[in-house]
């Protein structure tokens, strides 16, 4: 009788319980909207359950003014904090690590990252320190904590000998492709993730190898390779609806999948 024997990656996704990805909330679901409080400063956004401790934050606008020269974000913790955002909060380092005040942000995307545990939060504030008031906030209720998905009868398959196993998500900016295959014999071929159709190389961003740190101005040839494609800091699968194998120089198409889509 033959066995049935999986890539690591994916025994361990299978192993943690992983089903469907038609079940949204295993990767990340959303967490709310910005609700702008001073209007003059000009907060929105929306919110999505990224990590354990990190939230992906997308279309975010916040505009200084002189009046709040000392602006954070600022976390507060069910069970210590009240229901709304208060005094009771603590700041947090913007997206690069930066503990100054809040500079102007113009639909902006990024990870942040929060020093507790997701289900432990009950809100997210942009704060001004100067009068101890809420600017704009969101309010964390009913979060799930992302896990990794495996795609589920998707694999790609196409020219040039393009076969894979199977394809993970394994957080919102990582996704790992097991046993790829591709002759190397297409230039400028390269990993695109992106949204629209049909897929093209317009309002796609490329992608590389995480593992080997290599960024490919063409892909090499691959026999039976095990990746793991790390997305650029401003990008996410939350924006993406496809991953393809895409030759640059000819805008082809050689193999993609589809991904799920947060709402």
């Amino acid at each position: 009788m033959a066995r049935l024997i999986l890539p690591v990656t994916s025994l361990l996704l299978l192993l943690l319980g992983t089903v469907s990805e038609c079940n949204q909330k295993l990767y990340g679901s959303k967490i709310g909207e910005f609700t702008s409080v001073m209007k003059d400063h000009g907060v929105s956004g929306e919110i999505f359950a990224a990590d354990r401790r990190a939230i992906w934050v997308r279309g975010f606008s916040y505009e200084p003014t002189p009046a709040c020269i000392n602006v954070h974000f600022w976390v507060g913790l069910k069970g210590r904090s009240g229901p709304l955002p208060d005094t009771t909060g603590e700041p947090i380092s913007d997206q690069v690590g930066n503990d100054d005040s809040l500079a102007r942000y113009a639909n902006a995307a990024f990870s942040l990252s929060l020093p507790y545990e997701l289900e432990d939060v009950a809100w997210l504030s942009i704060w001004c320190l100067d009068f101890n008031v809420d600017i704009g906030g969101v309010l964390f209720t009913d979060v799930s904590t992302p896990t990794p998905v495996l795609l589920r009868r998707q694999t790609l398959h196409g020219q040039h000998g393009i076969r894979s196993g199977h394809i993970s998500i394994l957080n919102h900016q990582t996704i790992h492709i097991d046993d790829l295959f591709f002759y190397g014999t297409a230039p400028r071929t390269q990993f695109l993730i992106g949204r629209g159709s049909p897929i093209s190389s317009h309002n796609a961003t490329k992608i590389s190898d995480h593992r080997s740190k290599l960024d490919y101005t063409s892909l090499p040839e691959f026999y039976g390779k095990n990746m793991t494609l790390l997305l650029p800091p401003t990008t996410s699968v939350f924006d993406a609806e496809w991953l393809s194998m895409y030759d640059i120089r000819f805008n082809m198409d050689f193999a993609s999948v589809t991904l799920p889509v947060a709402k």
